[in-house]
């Protein structure tokens, strides 16, 4: 298996684990509070993050490969 794919099911694991604590906690936080702004915008970046991931996943992009054993 390439060290790629390793690494990126790992990151899409840890941040969709993150991801989901975070809309736990959302219906317990006030709207317009600054603690909301931040959870939405922590939302979005870890949504991005999963994005991103999943496409470097599905397009087998593979930028670790010099990295591997020959």
């Amino acid at each position: 298996m390439q060290l790629s794919k390793t690494v990126f099911r790992f990151l899409l694991v840890i941040v969709s684990f993150l991801a989901l604590l975070t809309l736990f906690i959302l219906p317990f936080q006030t709207p317009g509070t600054g603690g909301y702004v931040i959870t939405i915008l922590t939302l979005a970046v870890q949504v991005v993050f999963i994005l991103a991931l999943a496409a470097a996943l599905y397009f087998d992009w593979d930028p670790l490969r010099e990295f591997e054993e020959a």
